[in-house]
């Protein structure tokens, strides 16, 4: 009675180590999948933040080189030379926020990314606490298999 208690209690420590192990397996996986998601996604948004930076900033050089031209070339228009900087000063706050934009995103991602890492190491640790517990049953009852043969031999 005793062994099928301890081996029924060695069963479910198993199953729970089993069940933990695809758990860990589980969410790291998941944890993975959103993290090459969300590296996508990142990646995805720099690169469009990137081309509208070279667009803005190409744009930003144009109309300032553009804006000298006619300060040189023609004195009284000094009222299409302030417009022109009114644009410029534009195009710079849209720059500014798109780079603010960029700098939250990736705070974003960095906070999730964290949070997943917490999680993935917390199974881990129950995980481990399992396979420590299991590890210890195991060897109690092979003391107790061991201890009963002798007990057998000698009786």
């Amino acid at each position: 009675r005793g062994t099928a208690r301890g081996g029924r209690n060695d069963l479910l420590l198993r199953v729970k180590l089993a069940e933990a192990i695809k758990s860990r397996n589980q969410a790291e996986e998941s944890f993975l999948g959103m993290k090459r998601g969300n590296e996508a996604k990142i990646t995805a948004a720099f690169n469009d933040h990137r081309l509208q930076l070279d667009r803005v900033a190409f744009e930003l050089a144009s109309k300032k080189v553009e804006r000298d031209g006619l300060r040189e070339q023609i004195a009284g228009r000094q009222r299409q030379s302030l417009d022109e900087r009114a644009a410029s000063e534009s195009l710079e706050a849209e720059l500014t926020a798109l780079r603010a934009d960029f700098g939250r995103t990736s705070a974003e991602r960095d906070d999730q990314i964290e949070s997943f890492n917490e999680t993935v190491e917390k199974v881990r640790a129950e995980a481990e606490d399992l396979r420590r517990q299991l590890e210890t049953e195991v060897a109690r009852k092979l003391s107790l298999l061991a201890r009963r043969e002798r007990r057998g031999r000698g009786g």
